[in-house]
């Protein structure tokens, strides 16, 4: 990724921290097109907080043997804590996909839809994904999402 492209995305989504309402971006394109380089690079910039959900312990991990039972009201619910206990003003959530590919395409909305009108009760959140475009994001979005989304490869 170019500085200038770097710096573009930074632009779209520098905001989010302080924001009152919506504190949900997201990185999205396909598989291998540089998402998790950029979230990566987009925390070590501004010092935010980045969990790789698939790698990090004490996440995916812990979901051995009842993941086909944790839906996105229990995702939720723990992203609730996570951002509630996260000391720096944005929490970036990457490979998520692991997770959201085992619910259905209605659970999938449904928690697109409550994280794109998260509040400013605890720190902003940056998902990274290749199961969501930009197109279908705005379709779920509020009519007045500041739409912080940043594309990837031709997402």
């Amino acid at each position: 990724m170019t500085d200038d492209a770097f710096a573009a995305a930074l632009r779209r989504v520098a905001a989010l921290p302080r924001a009152v309402r919506f504190r949900c971006g997201w990185i999205v394109g396909p598989p291998a097109s540089g998402k998790t380089q950029l979230a990566r690079r987009l925390a070590q910039h501004q010092g935010w907080a980045y969990l790789d959900y698939t790698r990090d312990p004490g996440y995916f991990d812990r979901l051995d043997g009842r993941i086909t039972g944790y839906r996105d009201g229990h995702f939720l619910r723990d992203l609730a804590q996570w951002r509630a206990d996260c000391p720096r003003p944005l929490l970036i959530l990457d490979e998520l996909d692991a997770l959201v590919a085992f619910w259905t395409a209605a659970e999938r909305r449904s928690w697109m839809h409550a994280m794109l009108r998260l509040d400013a009760s605890a720190c902003a959140v940056i998902g990274v994904t290749h199961l969501f475009g930009a197109a279908e994001l705005h379709q779920l979005a509020p009519p007045d999402w500041d739409q912080a989304v940043i594309e990837t490869g031709g997402a």
